[in-house]
């Protein structure tokens, strides 16, 4: 008879169909899976959902799971997958809030230069920083000022804007940050009262 280490002998005689040994692979790895994610993706919670996603992944899927490899190689390799997707889509998510809080301090940045310039009696002053802005808006280049106007004076969201330019949400995205790029250098050097 051959000997064969603990995961060889799961990986060759243990199909996910016994309930026990699934209990006990879970006893046994569920720790030290926890460990290497937690390494990757910072938090025990958001770990713990990539692991407990895996074996249930597992579970549900246990009669067709096939595998080439040791248990062990296998299961670390899925929790690498999965912290690679999960720290993809928080990338994702970063850039995307990143790129809403830009236009947000854009329009806090242009409120506060109104206030600021701000004089009761609706002096010329008020009037040239209206017209600044207005002017600063005037020059960005054609298509990043259009794509700016139709966001932040008519309100429409990328995907609208994307579908009636037929560009790809992206591009609006690309354009956008274009545009609060070259307004807030504007603005910048523009001195306040």
């Amino acid at each position: 008879m051959r000997l064969y280490r603990t995961d060889e002998i799961l990986h060759r005689e243990f199909p996910f169909t016994d309930d026990k040994r699934l209990r006990n692979i879970y006893m046994s790895y569920f720790p030290r899976l926890l460990r290497f994610a937690i390494e990757y993706v910072d938090t025990k919670e958001d770990a713990e959902n990539i692991i407990q996603d895996i074996f249930t992944y597992i579970l549900e899927n246990r009669h067709t799971i096939c595998i080439n490899t040791t248990l062990n190689a296998w299961l670390y390799a899925i929790v690498r997958n999965k912290c690679i997707d999960f720290l993809r889509h928080r990338l994702a998510v970063e850039e995307g809030n990143r790129h809403l809080q830009d236009s947000f301090v854009l329009e806090q940045k242009i409120k506060l230069q109104s206030l600021q310039f701000f004089d009761d009696e609706l002096t010329e002053d008020t009037d040239a920083t209206i017209q600044a802005i207005y002017d600063a808006i005037e020059s960005l280049p054609e298509r990043c000022r259009r794509i700016f106007k139709m966001n932040k004076l008519e309100g429409k969201k990328y995907s609208r804007i994307a579908e009636e330019l037929g560009i790809s949400e992206k591009t609006v995205d690309n354009q956008m940050g274009t545009a609060l790029a070259k307004l807030r250098e504007k603005l910048k050097r523009r001195p306040p009262k």
